[in-house]
């Protein structure tokens, strides 16, 4: 098996990510990523995992169903950045009853009870080494509409709903 290297330009960091649209996808995904390579390809894998659900991508946050950001809270400045992204979903989530708002990768995974609980400016917490699991819960979280958060504790998957 041949080896390739992706490289990620960093001008496309912040940028939604744009896949191919399939015309019996019915529903929109808004996602951008911030961050490291990793958290690039992540959100390639998760685009292509909610593809399967029934969701195609989109460059316009006020259509989205879902938007998902994907995190990296290494420098200040991203996370400067990711809190402003945030307030903006919001923003237009008060248009959009509907749109669902959530986080993922290392800055989920350190502020995951601050995002859901205290705060309460997300919809759905996952932390990418779940992400095998994730069409899963994210079905569960739709089909429940409640809040989602996963982690690990002690080296097991759990799950919390929030209502």
């Amino acid at each position: 098996m041949e080896h390739v290297e992706k490289i990620i330009d960093e001008k496309i960091q912040g940028k939604a990510l744009v896949t191919k649209n399939k015309k019996q996808n019915t529903k929109k995904l808004f996602i951008e990523s911030y961050g490291c390579q990793m958290n690039m390809n992540d959100s390639e894998i998760v685009a292509a995992i909610l593809d399967n659900e029934g969701y195609n991508t989109t460059q316009i946050l006020e259509e989205a169903d879902l938007v998902l950001v994907n995190t990296c809270s290494i420098r200040e400045k991203a996370e400067t950045t990711v809190r402003k992204r945030l307030q903006k979903y919001n923003a237009v989530k008060k248009e959009n009853k509907n749109m669902k708002v959530g986080v993922l990768g290392c800055m989920a995974e350190r502020l995951k009870e601050k995002f859901l609980e205290e705060e309460k400016i997300v919809d759905l917490v996952v932390v990418l080494t779940h992400i095998k699991t994730f069409p899963i819960y994210f079905k569960k979280f739709m089909k429940e509409e409640t809040l989602l958060m996963l982690s690990y504790r002690k080296k097991k998957l759990t799950e919390t709903f929030l209502l």
